[in-house]
């Protein structure tokens, strides 16, 4: 994930093995928070929340087939 912390209305995600993967986003609380998501074809991958993120910590999952990463993430702005 970069920058991290994030500010703005976008999260870069770089995923190392896999092709293409099934993104998620949660709030600290647990909370689903839909996205969109795009390759910019550079192998990083942009995660547009489809609402005004609060400050605060998410996790940033990705997924494909058996495969799962998750990450934190610092939203400040």
């Amino acid at each position: 994930v970069a920058p991290n912390p994030v500010r703005g209305s976008e999260i870069r995600v770089r995923v190392s093995g896999l092709d293409n993967p099934t993104f998620t986003l949660t709030s600290s609380t647990g909370r689903s928070v839909g996205i969109s998501t795009k390759t910019d074809g550079s192998g990083e991958w942009v995660l547009t929340p489809r609402q005004a993120l609060a400050p605060g910590v998410y996790a940033v999952g990705a997924e494909e087939g058996s495969v799962r990463f998750i990450r934190r993430v610092l939203v400040t702005e």
